[in-house]
Parts: structure tokens; C-alpha cells; sequence
């Protein structure tokens, strides 16, 4: 019941992937900070390592029954301590530490190379700042100012981790629906790119017989497709074919 609308998407993917299950059945503290274990064992979750099997990084300050995700993090060069033999297991997690561990889960890169903007990030985590800026998982807490040293809530850790999860994953066709009389509103997973709305193409059969429609706009996720005739749409079974993101998918 904490979970605001800008976190909702976020929230709902670390649950759906089984990574956690908030803090109690009613809240997943989205204003409080996340320690780095914490953010070690959802991590570890989402990108499912093989934690079962990973070398014992060696920390003395992880509990026993923890220390395999924080191992696979360490194996997998995603993550490490911060002093000889300890990982600060319960030290608040910083938003330059999560742009670091997020950078390297997820193999981002910076784009180009234009200025970040931020001007509280060091040249130590500029890298990974830059990435996840120019991959679109971040915009900061200001134009020019990234919150670089402020601890890191678990609702924006939330959100970095499903932004960057998403990056490369194709938008999905979930539904389509009659929204008035004469438009059909195509309903995807993602909202499109500039790219992918160029290559896309829509199809609209109506009752098996090919129906007039042309593509009105997006609306975010929505593509909303508007009769070409001033005639409303008839009830009926309409199939709409969804072509150039990949495999074509029909939704009826």
C-alpha cells in the first residue's frame, strides 16, 4: 500500500521475478534505505545466478545464510567489498555504488561522449553514472545533480534495477481494445522507441476480412489506430497483426 504510481511497474517486476517480497505483506518500504546485503540477495535474484555454486568471496561480516548471493555477485564481477574481508553487508547502499553495480549486472556502457551533466560525480563513478544516464535508466535528482553521495531508496533501487532489466527487451504486444467508436487502442508491455515505431506496422482484420485503419499517434504505451472511413466500428472480432518487432503477433 506504499507503492506510488511512478514505483508501481518497478515493484510489481522484483516481485513477479520472486527477488522479494517487500518488507511486510503490506509495505515494501519504498521511502527507506537499502543496505547492500539487501540489495546483493534481490540483485542476485533478478539476474538468477547460480549462487548455489559460487566461490566464497570471503567476507566475514555477511550471515551464513546470505553469503551465496553476495558470492555469485562477487564471481560474476558485478559487485565488491570494501575493505579486506569485509563487504559493509549492512551499510546503507549509495546511488554511485548502485549506478556501479547496475553498470556492470547489465554490461551498460556510456553512448557517447557528451559531458554528464551531474556535477557531484567524481571521475571514480562517472563511468557508471554515464552509462545508466545515457541508457535512459536515470535522469537524476536534478539537472545537474545526480544525488551522487545520498543513500539510495528501495523504491529507486527498484527502479534502476527495472529499467535496466528492460533495456533490451522487445516491447510485447499485451492487448487490444475498442477505446470509442472508431479507434482501436494497441496495447504494448514498454513504450516504443523512436526506432522501433518506425519499423512497426499494424494490420486489422475484421472478421477475417481486412478492415481500414490507420495509425492515429502513441499515447505512451498505447498506439491508437483510427478508421480511415466515418464509419464506426462494427461489433465484431477484430485481429490486429503487429509486425516489425520481431515475430508478428496477433491479438484479437
Amino acid at each position: 500500500t506504499d507503492v506510488a504510481s511512478q514505483y508501481k511497474e518497478a515493484v510489481d517486476f522484483l516481485v513477479s521475478t520472486g527477488a522479494t517480497n517487500g518488507k511486510t505483506e503490506t509495505q515494501f518500504g519504498v521511502y527507506e534505505q537499502i543496505t547492500r546485503l539487501d540489495a546483493a540477495v534481490i540483485l542476485a535474484k533478478v539476474l538468477k545466478l547460480d549462487v548455489d555454486n559460487a566461490k566464497d568471496a570471503g567476507f566475514t561480516d555477511v550471515p551464513k545464510d546470505r553469503a551465496k548471493y553476495v558470492n555469485a555477485l562477487v564471481e560474476a564481477g558485478i559487485l565488491n567489498g570494501k575493505g579486506k574481508g569485509k563487504f559493509g553487508a549492512y551499510d546503507n547502499l549509495s546511488r554511485v555504488e548502485m549506478a556501479k553495480i547496475v553498470a556492470n549486472a547489465y554490461k551498460l556502457e556510456k553512448q557517447n561522449d557528451s559531458a554528464l551533466p551531474f556535477t557531484d560525480v567524481n571521475a571514480t563513478w562517472a563511468p557508471f553514472v554515464k552509462a545508466l544516464y545515457d541508457n535512459g535508466v536515470t535522469s537524476g535528482k536534478t539537472e545537474t545533480s545526480f544525488g551522487a553521495y545520498e543513500n539510495i531508496t528501495r523504491g529507486d533501487f527498484a527502479r534502476f534495477v527495472y529499467r535496466a532489466a528492460n533495456l533490451n527487451v522487445a516491447p510485447a504486444v499485451v492487448s487490444v481494445s475498442a477505446i470509442n467508436a472508431k479507434t482501436l487502442a494497441v496495447i504494448f508491455s514498454k513504450e516504443l522507441t523512436t526506432e522501433e515505431k518506425a519499423k512497426v506496422t499494424f494490420e486489422v482484420k475484421f472478421n477475417g476480412n481486412t478492415a481500414l485503419f490507420k495509425l492515429d499517434g502513441y499515447d505512451g504505451k498505447v498506439a491508437k489506430l483510427v478508421r480511415t472511413s466515418n464509419l464506426a466500428i462494427e461489433p465484431g472480432t477484430y485481429e490486429v497483426t503487429v509486425k516489425g518487432l520481431g515475430e508478428a503477433v496477433t491479438k484479437t
